[in-house]
């Protein structure tokens, strides 16, 4: 095991006691497609926020643990991989990204920043807590910057 891998797992791990509810925005672009996020939807979609709670109580930190597995796991399966790796590879489309990789699948983004221009859109994904950043061009991965 790696360093990363106990500094990422340190991160999921505070999320244990975080609050019961937790709030996530429904977005439909031009087209009509639908997705779900934690970030507020662009201005060329329309959104509403849609309330989650938690049912069970969060005191339980073996409960919270194998929820995480499971997400983990299922995740896993729907990529076609064994176990899910930390960070995506450079060149996935952001979409893999968010699925396929444990920063996507159960750390997210603190902040998610857009830029527009003549060349396209290029996000970069900030995880503050742990001092990563994820930066995508046009939908695919370009680069993973790493501050410890």
């Amino acid at each position: 095991m790696n360093i990363r891998f106990f500094a990422s797992a340190s991160l999921l791990m505070g999320f244990a006691f975080s609050p019961s509810a937790w709030a996530i925005n429904k977005c439909t672009d031009a087209s009509g497609k639908i997705s779900y996020q934690e970030q507020p939807c662009t201005a060329s979609s329309k959104g509403q926020e849609v309330a989650i709670r938690d049912t069970k109580p969060a005191d339980s930190q073996d409960n919270y643990s194998a929820v995480l597995n499971k997400r983990i796991r299922d995740a896993a399966k729907t990529c076609g991989v064994d176990d899910l790796p930390i960070y995506p590879d450079i060149g996935w489309s952001e979409e893999k990204f968010l699925q396929c990789s444990r920063f996507g699948v159960v750390s997210p983004a603190g902040k998610v920043n857009v830029t527009r221009n003549a060349a396209g859109i290029s996000k970069q994904f900030v995880y503050r807590d742990s001092d990563v950043y994820i930066y995508t061009n046009n939908g695919v991965v370009t680069s993973i910057q790493n501050q410890r």
